[in-house]
């Protein structure tokens, strides 16, 4: 018996995740969540949470709403940081259905370096320095797909699915 309903997008800030995620809720009537998004609707932005409360209080808050929102929805796209949490890292092995959306450190920095996400003020080299942690967890996922098209990316997360009869 299958007991996770659910597929998760996983991979480093700005992989591309939220927009994987909406190309498929556009192209298909799969159920999609974005973990990030759904904690904004109801804490507020992950930057003014970070600075206010910190990235443990962010961090709880987002375990609590991984395992509400589980299996309720086909695809669901988890934070980057997210995978550091033990407690989700081991759901995500156990259900066999997790996409490591892949690219390189160089690539994500170019595409990253000039937002306002939560830890770009870190600098560079703290933010490779989580990418390298994350990646032996990453790389632990059950399919990886390289995301440097986003096209191709989308087609190759949709095949996934549909190969495990969504």
């Amino acid at each position: 018996m299958k007991m996770n309903n659910s597929f998760y997008l996983c991979g480093f800030m700005g992989v591309g995740k939220t927009t994987i995620l909406n190309n498929i809720k556009r192209q298909t009537k799969y159920t999609c969540f974005d973990l990030d998004e759904s904690i904004e609707n109801k804490y507020g932005q992950i930057n003014s949470i970070f600075k206010e409360q910190g990235e443990t209080f962010f961090r709880e808050i987002e375990e609590k709403e991984f395992f509400v929102s589980q299996n309720k929805f086909n695809l669901i796209s988890i934070g980057g940081g997210a995978i550091e949490n033990d407690n989700i890292f081991e759901t995500l092995l156990e259900s066999n259905q997790t996409i490591y959306l892949s690219l390189d450190f160089e690539s994500l920095w170019e595409r990253i370096k000039n937002s306002n996400r939560p830890l770009i003020n870190t600098g560079r080299e703290i933010l490779e320095s989580r990418y390298k942690n994350r990646l032996k967890r990453y790389e632990m996922m059950e399919y990886k797909i390289s995301n440097e098209n986003v096209k191709d990316t989308t087609s190759k997360v949709l095949e996934v699915m549909e190969k495990q009869n969504v």
